[in-house]
């Protein structure tokens, strides 16, 4: 996916390189396999100087959990300061697919809890055909929105929604007072 066409200046401003943080709702800490998986969805491969997490065997990419274990599950990036935001989104597969994805953020300087109402709101639901590729929203509007934290609310549409989806590259374009300098 590329940066909007209303802001085709814009750049990816959440990586792992770029000092961007990943948390999930339901990560144990003490799961070093599950966080390295989840790391990678900020992370492009060695060619982009972010190289992958790979495990020796099974999957490297990051799997919610299934519905019924978990029904409400979100993924929040700290991007570590605040910034002008125009698109988030993330990638998905055929094998575990995106149905809907839930974008909110937030300027404040510490993380609200999940459920908070101090998220902001990025319009409806993105919701998308039970298939492979990107799905992302844009701002609302089409204005930037100024974020620190970017929330997503993934929800799987395999197996009628009962199976966690698998999550790609997660992007989100914009920019930071230091890119106008």
């Amino acid at each position: 996916p590329a940066p909007s066409a209303a802001c085709p200046t814009a750049r990816r401003v959440a990586s792992i390189s770029a000092g961007s943080t990943i948390t999930w709702t339901h990560l144990d800490n003490g799961d070093l396999n599950t966080a390295e998986k989840l790391n990678n969805s900020l992370r492009l491969g060695s060619m982009h100087g972010e190289p992958r997490y790979l495990r020796t065997s099974g999957d490297s990419w990051f799997i919610l959990h299934d519905s019924n274990k978990a029904p409400q599950q979100a993924i929040t990036i700290d991007l570590g300061k605040v910034m002008a935001l125009v698109r988030v989104g993330c990638w998905g597969f055929e094998d575990r697919w995106i149905k809907s994805v839930d974008v909110q953020s937030s300027a404040d300087d510490e993380m609200p809890q999940y459920g908070s109402e101090r998220w902001q709101q990025w319009g409806k639901p993105i919701t998308a055909p039970l298939s492979a590729g990107p799905k992302y929203k844009d701002a609302v509007d089409g204005m930037p929105t100024l974020a620190r934290y970017v929330q997503m609310e993934i929800k799987g549409g395999h197996n009628n929604g009962r199976l966690g989806a698998r999550v790609g590259p997660i992007f989100v374009y914009g920019w930071s007072d230091e890119d106008e300098d």
